[in-house]
């Protein structure tokens, strides 16, 4: 019987067990991450969601802009009636397609003009904070195991019985 083989195998079925666990409770987080809840938005370059007074929006409440930050358009905007006071929040390539007349800005000038015009701090968090967390949780506990169960092992074998030379004949 090999025990150290054994062990390893107990590791590996109770770390994939780990993962896969921390995968399924984490899902939520991960798929409402900024950067895959907004596809169009992926890569090095992030462009976030740009406020404008509600009193002045333009196109469909729900199919162009939305009236809950971070939520993205949907059903629920239908039946929001928005303060004219309040933010409502389009994605960079809606508010291009309403309002042609900030072409000549750069994405991230037409931004910092918003917010600024808006009053509103820029948050330029990571948008894969969420994703990071998740895999973290996920994979540094097994990680660490591992190296516990490694020193317990080599610990336990200085504790070995030596092998004595075989009898010669």
């Amino acid at each position: 019987m090999n025990i150290k083989r054994g062990l390893f195998r107990f590791w590996l079925a109770l770390s994939l067990l780990w993962v896969l666990g921390v995968g399924a409770l984490g899902y939520d987080q991960v798929a409402n991450d900024m950067y895959f809840n907004q596809p169009e938005k992926s890569g090095f370059h992030f462009v976030p969601d740009v406020p404008v007074l509600c009193g002045v929006a333009r196109g469909e409440v729900g199919t162009d802009y939305y009236t809950q930050e971070g939520k993205g358009p949907g059903p629920w905007d239908k039946y929001a009636k928005p303060n004219p006071f309040d933010t409502c929040w389009y994605g960079m390539t809606e508010y291009r397609k309403l309002w042609p007349e900030n072409g000549a800005l750069s994405d991230d000038a037409l931004v910092q003009k918003l917010y600024k015009d808006m009053g509103r701090e820029l948050n330029t968090a990571d948008p894969l904070a969420a994703t990071k967390r998740v895999g973290l949780f996920a994979f540094l506990p097994p990680v660490i195991l591992l190296f516990l169960g490694l020193l317990l092992v080599w610990v336990a074998s200085g504790f070995a019985r030596p092998k004595e030379p075989p009898l010669a004949p």
